[in-house]
Parts: structure tokens; sequence; C-alpha cells
């Protein structure tokens, strides 16, 4: 019977450590979007291009930036619609500059400094 219960186990164990494993395995940019009546559709920097996306008010989106190796700080962009014209926010006066190389989720937050579509703020986690 003890026998049943370790050919049981030891597999489940065994899934459990790799999927532990493999997150950490991995370079991940989290995008939120906190500003009202926009859309995400692109983050940019050194070591990734994200085109082609969407992130709505109030989502919340991961993707993978495993693409590259870097080591450095890298200023980080994002576009937004809003009113059916694009903004930008990150590459003003203060924009984020982060260092990928760590294998973790980065998170960046698209947020709202007045009502205007040009009023905004890309701030980091």
């Amino acid at each position: 019977m003890k026998n049943i219960f370790f050919i049981l186990i030891i597999p489940l164990l065994m899934s459990c450590s790799e999927a532990e494993e493999s997150s950490v395995d991995s370079r991940q940019l989290t995008i939120i979007n906190e500003k009202p009546n926009t859309i995400i559709t692109y983050a940019t920097s050194e070591i990734f291009l994200l085109n082609d996306i969407s992130v709505e008010h109030g989502e919340t989106k991961t993707y993978d930036i495993n693409e590259y190796d870097y080591d450095g700080k890298t200023s980080v962009r994002v576009d937004y619609v809003c009113s059916s014209q694009t903004f930008t926010a990150g590459d003003g006066p203060i924009p984020i500059y982060r260092n990928f190389n760590e294998k973790t989720t980065y998170t960046i937050i698209l947020r709202s400094t007045g009502s205007a579509c040009d009023e905004s703020i890309l701030e980091e986690l």
C-alpha cells in the first residue's frame, strides 16, 4: 500500500516543482491600463516590441518579453488610443528606465493625470 502511495505522490510533487521553476525562467511584462476611455496598442523598449496589442481601460495583460538578454537600463513607452487619436506615454520628461535582465515579471501602469486624452503618466510597480 505504501508503494502505491509513493507512486501516486512523486509525479504530483515533481510536476509542482517543474511549474514553479518554469515561472522563474521567463521574463514578462504586465501592463495595467487605468486611464479611462483608452486602449493601449503598443509597448516598446530597446529589448522588446509589443505591437498590435490591446489592453483596454480596466484590463491587465501579461506578455512574454523573454526574446532578448539585455544588461543595462532601457526606457519604456506605450502608445494608446483615445478619441481615435494615438498618444504616447513614457518618453516624456520622466521616462521609466528599467533593467530587464532578471527573469521575473515587470509591471507598468498607464494612469490618468487629468481628463484630457494626452494627460497621462506611465508608472512602474
